[in-house]
């Protein structure tokens, strides 16, 4: 329920930000509209409340939002806040004024994997509270005045049709939803009152009580934005001059005195009926009873022109920045691929191949792989070589990424930089890996690798292996294939654990293991194996349980380590596996958050020379706004049940419990219908 809470405040808050910006279109807009009948202004007051009551909205070549915001919605939602921002370890927002964003992200709290929740988790925890209690108490401030209403509409007398008189002072006002009824208080001159009774049958025909109703529930879910309750304000005089108008429309402007005088006598009284969503009455009839006198009927060139005008604004608000088409030739696919593969080809895992990695991914390992840095990002070229590019959006116009992550570089000191894209050359070769756990890249044409990269912005910077020559990109691959499904082949990463504890407490590694940790049990490895003991402690330095696994030769050379901690960041499954006459060692992650979750696995051994070398590694996210593909998270599902069904424990710390016991399989505890989101 919390995480659900919290992805609901996330939302609004990114609803909220369109809102914002739709809202000051608007009050320009207004400013050329003064002259015209109030109906178009208040016409446009509806694209405000599609914004505020709808997370969604429809891709359009020109739009508002994506003159400030470059890239395209995620599933027809404007993100400025990403769902997953309390997870990540640098919390990053893309604001619609991107002058505000360095300021913004600058200020966030980074993340602490160590940490079982991230500073900015308990914002996001205190701010939704606050959210649901002011939505609360907006609803209990309104029971409570619909409440008082209700009494004091049980004294109405019904004069006919749905007209009634109510006891006591105050202003002409409309009731109720399906059937309204329109209330003249007592104090009303009858006689003055039949243009006051029009102008609320005007109302009801309009169906302005229902939009009034949409407007305060609007007003309740964005209580915290001022420039709500501003539109809620002014669409509210901007529907009471347009009705006024409609009004002397129908029955002639030789009333206008007559009008103005009988919104004169509602001058004194008390207007209010606040707090009723049921409920308007007649508000600020100083400012109507001006608009009445200086109403002319407009001309038919005037309201061509208010047409054109408010039509193309309401599209040009409405729409979000869609995906802008590029045509390129179509590229044939890779010839060097053995079965050529697609999502719905992928076939689930049966069997293993040990004799080491791929042969692109040994192609991979022996080039030298750059990173951008800021010398060069600032230099207005990247030198040739190969570079890993961790982009953020992609330009089908510019064909390139126009917005990348550099460390300690914020978007706005790379967008102000030289360098402030990275260029396809024309010749440019893309391709993908359609693996789920190794590399095997396939050339792919633009748009498809366009797409594929476009599916991972909703929730990470996707990586991307770039050949530069010239300072243009001549060859672009894709890590994944699979990103929009929040599956991607995960490189070996280095468990650094027991190299942290040395130098604590001025203690070599082994000294810290020595004093904080107990020798749990060891295995022996065949002859046939290049590691010869393993051995496993559990223990703390004070800062919670944790394990180590230490993998030695057959001299007693250490060559890995593993770890696992009680910590949710932590939580490591470390297994020793057999197959086809060769050994394994598995690490498997778990980690689900009610709705939001990350399963890794990676799969190793060890060359003749002790040297760790990857069999497989890949990782599945769930939540936010990653997608979900049924059939490949079953695939990913079999793969890793298939590793685990031929290992057996060695440290276990799921759940913050941890587990040394040799458990001969845990397949059947992560399994496809265990895992399933």
């Amino acid at each position: 329920m919390s995480a659900i809470l919290e992805r609901m405040f996330i939302e609004i808050l990114n609803m909220s930000l369109t809102a914002c910006i739709v809202i000051a279109a608007v009050l320009i807009v207004r400013l050329f509209l003064k002259k015209l009948p109030r109906i178009f202004s208040y016409a446009l007051w509806a694209v405000v409340l599609f914004r505020l009551l709808c997370p969604v909205s429809f891709s359009a070549p020109l739009s508002l939002l994506g003159v400030l915001q470059s890239e395209s919605a995620v599933q027809g939602r404007m993100e400025y806040i990403p769902q997953d921002i309390g997870y990540q370890t640098k919390p990053q927002v893309t604001l619609p004024l991107s002058v505000l964003n360095e300021t913004v992200n600058r200020s966030l709290p980074a993340g602490n994997p160590a940490a079982s929740v991230n500073p900015l988790q308990i914002w996001l925890y205190i701010g939704s509270r606050l959210w649901a209690l002011g939505i609360l108490i907006s609803l209990l401030y309104s029971a409570f005045c619909s409440l008082k209403l209700h009494k004091r509409l049980r004294k109405a007398r019904h004069l006919r049709d749905n007209l009634y008189r109510l006891p006591g002072g105050g202003t002409p006002f409309v009731c109720g939803l399906i059937h309204p009824h329109i209330y003249v208080p007592d104090s009303v001159d009858i006689g003055r009152s039949d243009y006051i009774v029009l102008h609320e049958q005007t109302h009801i025909c309009r169906g302005d009580h229902i939009l009034r109703l949409l407007a305060y529930l609007a007003l309740c879910l964005h209580w915290f934005n001022p420039l709500v309750w501003l539109a809620f304000f002014l669409s509210a005089r901007d529907m009471e001059m347009s009705c006024d108008e409609a009004v002397l429309r129908k029955i002639g402007s030789g009333v206008k005195k007559d009008y103005s005088a009988s919104l004169l006598a509602l001058a004194a009284a008390n207007p209010d009926i606040r707090g009723v969503p049921l409920a308007f009455g007649e508000k600020e009839p100083q400012s109507r009873i001006k608009n009445v006198l200086r109403y002319k009927k407009p001309a038919a060139v005037l309201l061509a022109v208010a047409v054109l005008i408010c039509v193309p604004a309401a599209f040009f608000l409405l729409g979000n920045p869609g995906a802008k088409e590029q045509k390129t030739e179509t590229v044939e696919p890779y010839i060097e691929t053995e079965k050529e593969q697609t999502a719905e080809t992928i076939e689930p895992y049966t069997e293993t191949d040990f004799d080491g990695p791929d042969e692109q991914e040994e192609e991979d390992t022996e080039e030298s792989i750059l990173q951008l840095t800021p010398k060069i990002v600032q230099s207005g070229e990247v030198p040739d070589g190969t570079y890993l590019i961790y982009p953020r959006s992609l330009s089908r116009s510019l064909r390139g990424f126009d917005r990348f992550a550099v460390d300690i570089m914020s978007d706005d000191e790379i967008a102000a930089s030289p360098l402030s894209g990275l260029l396809f050359a024309d010749d440019c070769v893309f391709m993908v890996n359609r693996e789920v756990d190794k590399i095997r890249y396939e050339e792919v044409n633009f748009d498809e690798f366009a797409e594929l990269t476009d599916a991972a912005f909703s929730w990470i910077n996707p990586t991307v292996r770039c050949v530069f020559r010239g300072g243009l990109i001549t060859e672009a691959a894709l890590l994944s294939a699979h990103y929009g499904t929040g599956i991607t082949y995960e490189p070996m990463a280095e468990d650094d654990w027991y190299e942290f504890i040395g130098g604590l407490e001025e203690l070599s590694s082994a000294e810290m293991l020595e004093k904080y940790y107990t020798l749990v049990r060891t295995e022996d490895e065949d002859l046939d194996s290049p590691v010869g003991r393993i051995e496993i402690y559990t223990g703390n330095i004070g800062d919670g349980d944790s394990g180590i696994v230490l993998f030695y030769d057959k001299q007693g050379k250490l060559l890995d380590t593993a770890s696992a901690h009680h910590a949710r960041a932590g939580w490591n499954n470390i297994y020793l596996g057999h197959v086809d006459d060769a050994d394994y060692v598995m690490t498997v992650h778990i980690e689900n958050r009610d709705d939001y979750g990350a399963y890794s696995y990676q799969v190793y051994w060890f060359d003749e020379k002790g040297n760790p070398m990857q069999i497989a590694g890949s990782s599945f996210t769930f939540g936010a706004d990653v997608g979900y593909d049924d059939h490949l998270f079953a695939n990913w599902a079999g793969q890793l049940q298939h590793y685990l069904a031929h290992s057996h424990l060695l440290l276990s710390s799921q759940e913050g419990e941890l587990r040394t016991e040799p458990v001969l399989s845990e397949a059947d505890k992560y399994n496809y219908e265990t895992l399933k989101p």
